[in-house]
């Protein structure tokens, strides 16, 4: 009896071996259809800057509002990137969301700036993906 069950269990050691992988690839290869936790914040920092600039209220507030899971700020200066000037409209707070590696920032004519501490600004293209491989959202 002991040897039917060790050889049951080698059984379903060697398909789990042999699936394990082929489920593995198979994330890998369908890149883009499984978000990265990094890739859903990005996202989720993108749509409380969309809400804050449809928000025509938000002209006259000051202070910081939160939309969705951000703490939306008013931005009043200007950013160049790539020899252009945008003016800012509204820029994420830095929280535990980007790990302090940056910000999100929107212009006045919808577009989307990554603020980094480091390497400066870039332009955010609308499908922008965020890498699932390397550090950072840039």
């Amino acid at each position: 009896m002991k040897s039917k069950l060790e050889s049951l269990f080698g059984c379903f050691m060697l398909l789990g071996l042999l699936i394990l992988p082929f489920i593995l690839l198979l994330a890998i290869s369908i890149q883009g259809h499984i978000a990265s936790g990094k890739q859903v914040t990005f996202d989720r920092a993108r749509a409380s800057l969309v809400a804050a600039l449809s928000d025509t209220s938000r002209a006259a507030m000051v202070e910081p509002k939160r939309y969705g899971y951000f703490e939306i700020y008013t931005a009043t200066n200007t950013v160049t990137v790539g020899g252009s000037s945008f003016l800012l409209a509204f820029y994420t707070a830095e929280e535990y969301q980007f790990t302090d590696e940056g910000r999100l920032a929107v212009t006045t004519n919808h577009q989307f700036v990554w603020l980094d501490h480091y390497r400066g600004a870039k332009l955010i293209s609308d499908d922008y993906k965020v890498s699932k491989w390397r550090k950072g959202y840039w």
